[in-house]
């Protein structure tokens, strides 16, 4: 997060202000992570949010999309829907972490101390077997407190 320097109080003041009265957004070109994003810059109680957006050629249309549906049985339904009941909570961003970013510091670190660094090995994909009895077990797994 980041606030305008004392030379951009003002203007950043009246863009806020000027995107709430006009109940408008405004579209901008940003840079980060070595290439250029584009981004919706909109007013929120007394700051400015963006959120970054896609460029028309990083989507593809609905007609490109396939649209498979399985055959799913009511009671898959009913399960899928109870886990996403049970999983389902508050949004606290601080619950999350950036585990990419911890794990590259550490291999910085290691890295710097002179450690000879290994990639993992990739994972494997594994096929689900019985689609009920892995949602039963997420449910399972969602209402554990221990867990959460």
């Amino acid at each position: 997060m980041h606030e305008p320097e004392e030379l951009g109080v003002k203007p950043y003041w009246l863009l806020k202000e000027a995107l709430q009265k006009t109940g408008r957004v405004g579209i901008a070109k940003v840079s980060f992570q070595r290439r250029e994003h584009l981004g919706c810059l909109r007013a929120f109680d007394d700051i400015l949010v963006l959120h970054t957006m896609h460029y028309d050629n990083e989507i593809l249309s609905r007609a490109e999309l396939t649209h498979p549906k399985p055959k799913a049985t009511e009671a898959e339904l009913d399960m899928a829907v109870s886990l996403v009941k049970a999983m389902a909570k508050q949004f606290k961003p601080g619950d999350y972490r950036d585990d990419y970013r911890d794990a590259l510091e550490k291999v910085v670190e290691a890295k710097v101390s002179g450690a000879r660094i290994v990639a993992p090995a990739a994972p494997k994909a594994e096929e689900i077997g019985d689609l009920m009895a892995a949602l039963r077990a997420s449910i399972k797994a969602a209402k554990e407190p221990a867990l959460r």
